[in-house]
């Protein structure tokens, strides 16, 4: 494991490697039955957005994914209604739970 991953992984154990902020909608009218995940990963140390990192959520609408942009955001839309779990993953970081 390289020093960057060690650091990481140390850092899991006081509020993971990454920060997720989470915010689950209804969506529009249109369409009231679907909802949307959409929020900001970033990198619990330095507080820098999270650029490819995956967001993915699994329960009774199936798999949802979405991949952070470079400012860290991402969005996820048209979800099922449902309980659902989930994890970040990048390559650079622990996988962090949802």
């Amino acid at each position: 494991m390289d020093e960057r991953k060690k650091g990481i992984a140390a850092a899991a154990g006081v509020g993971g490697a990454i920060l997720t902020f989470l915010l689950l909608r209804k969506k529009a009218v249109s369409d009231p039955d679907k909802a949307e995940l959409y929020g900001k990963v970033t990198n619990a140390q330095t507080g820098g957005n999270v650029a490819g990192a995956v967001v993915a959520i699994t329960g009774p609408g199936g798999v949802y994914d979405a991949v952070t942009a470079g400012n860290g955001n991402y969005r996820i839309i048209n979800i099922e209604p449902g309980t659902y779990s989930g994890a970040v993953t990048h390559p650079d970081y622990e996988t962090h739970p949802l």
